[in-house]
């Protein structure tokens, strides 16, 4: 409140007082609080609503068409914030040009059919290498990705002069296309900050029909607390970008060139492989499970090695289980009626990480194959029923049982077919499923949530009968197109 004065005050005059103390208490350490919070929130801060949104469109609408206030510049950069997801100090640096020869090393800005943004996409935090003391092995990952220019950002750029500054910098200096957009949204009539604007495009594609805000990250640029272990395991192609971006952009802008560049670009992850990759190694595992030309079916010994890796490899990919042993379920820990289980392979004192997972009918029938199959091995070979009382194992050369560890599978799939981690399973299901399932269900079922957003707790929402409908009109179909059928061992 005020202090009583004997005179009247005015009141524009004291809001402004109280605006710049306020600033100035931010400025001193309330900013940093928040810029910290802004981290760890879903979205990484408050967003704009949807009536600033349309205030916003509709100020760039009258900009574009020479009416209303601000600057032609404020305008452009406004528009170009908001449909790139790049602050305007970061598009400050794109430098203008007309030919591009190699690939970028900076952001830019390229004039040529189609006007394209040159800027950096996310990317996982860790170098994802399986040794430190090897390089990557799978596709490098592009610094800086093409864009196309909205419709009407391009348009607003024409006006402000953009041909004239080729060579150089969009504009002068962060400072300046910092003050530019803040002007250009007071002109709007828009209270919200450059930061909100910013992050406006990142809502968009976390929230939309489809989206992600693993697919938020990666687009944006902008990878926050909460988006840091998905990105991990996320694989997407660099070409589909324009078309997540024209979709995203719907009612506020448009893309007329959608066509993008020529695949595949990967961006995100390392560790997801494609599926070629998986069709690969399946009909590298299962080779020993087919006859020959004669008829003739492989030794015992290599046929029960190769339905016990496959099995098990089948269930890294049915279930997105991480390589922990046992590494082949035991059937009977699966309901029956609704084909849910409880995995728990990331223990922790809370159960934080307990999810409910549903078991797909294919998987389930591989389960009851190879489990017939250990029958079949035990009446060929009795001196084997002790160790199929215990974990899975494998034979060696001398037909001697050894456990199946975390070892054994890397060296049967080692290979330059397979440069992958033991969990390639969860990067290539997100990866592959990511935009097709809703957010939710795909967080639920790989176990990706934070507090406060556990799907499974007391008071979640998520319903189990819709979570598992979800994936049972996807999942199976992507597993039979990776190969994963049911596949009997001995007969």
């Amino acid at each position: 409140m005020p202090p009583l004065h004997a005179e009247p005050i005015d009141p524009a005059a004291y809001l402004e007082k109280e605006a710049a103390r306020l600033h100035a208490r931010q400025r001193q350490g309330w900013g940093r609080a928040y810029a910290r919070s802004n981290q760890v929130l879903p979205y990484g801060g408050t967003c704009l609503t949807p009536g600033e949104v349309e205030r916003i469109r509709l100020w760039l609408e009258g900009a574009g068409a020479g009416v209303g206030a601000g600057s032609p510049q404020g305008a452009a950069l406004v528009s170009a914030v908001m449909t790139t997801g790049r602050s305007a100090t970061t598009l400050a640096t794109a430098r203008v040009v007309t030919a591009i020869d190699t690939p970028p090393t900076a952001p830019l800005l390229h004039l040529g059919t189609q006007w394209t943004w040159w800027l950096a996409p996310g990317q996982p935090r860790s170098p994802q290498l399986r040794q430190r003391s090897r390089p990557v092995q799978t596709v490098p990952r592009p610094a800086f990705l093409p864009f196309p220019v909205s419709t009407r950002t391009r348009r607003l750029l024409e006006q402000a002069g953009i041909e004239d500054r080729i060579g150089a910098h969009i504009v002068g200096n962060a400072d300046m296309a910092a003050c530019a957009v803040r002007d250009a949204l007071r002109a709007a009539g828009v209270r919200a900050s450059a930061a909100m604007v910013t992050k406006w495009l990142f809502h968009r594609l976390a929230t939309m029909q489809d989206g992600d805000i693993a697919l938020a990250a990666l687009v944006t640029g902008h990878v926050p607390i909460t988006a840091a272990t998905v990105v991990q395991y996320t694989m997407i192609d660099g070409a589909d970008v324009p078309i997540r971006l024209a979709r995203a952009l719907e009612g506020f802008d448009t893309v007329e060139d959608i066509a993008g560049v020529e695949g595949p670009l990967p961006l995100g992850s390392r560790n997801a492989p494609t599926l070629n990759d998986v069709r690969a190694i399946v009909a590298r595992l299962t080779r020993p499970l087919c006859r020959d030309r004669r008829g003739r079916r492989s030794a015992i010994s290599d046929t029960h090695n190769a339905i016990t890796l496959y099995t098990a490899l089948f269930g890294l990919f049915a279930t997105g289980g991480r390589p922990i042993e046992p590494f082949i379920l035991d059937p009977d820990r699966i309901d029956p009626a609704t084909g849910f289980l409880i995995v728990d392979d990331k223990p922790t004192m809370d159960n934080f990480k307990t999810r409910l997972v549903w078991a797909s009918d294919a998987y389930r029938r591989q389960l009851s194959l190879y489990r017939r199959h250990l029958t079949m091995l035990m009446e060929r070979r009795p001196d084997l029923a002790g160790a199929a009382t215990r974990s899975p194992f494998l034979l060696n050369a001398q037909g001697q049982a050894i456990p199946l560890t975390r070892h054994a599978i890397r060296a049967a799939l080692a290979g330059p077919d397979w440069p992958y981690p033991l969990n390639a399973g969860r990067h290539f299901l997100r990866s592959a499923l990511v935009g097709r399932l809703g957010s939710e269900t795909l967080h639920a079922f790989l176990g990706h949530w934070h507090l406060g957003t556990e799907p499974w707790g007391a008071k979640a929402g998520l319903d189990p009968l819709t979570y598992r409908a979800e994936l049972a009109i996807i999942l199976p179909p992507l597993l039979a197109d990776a190969g994963f059928v049911p596949m009997p061992g001995l007969e």
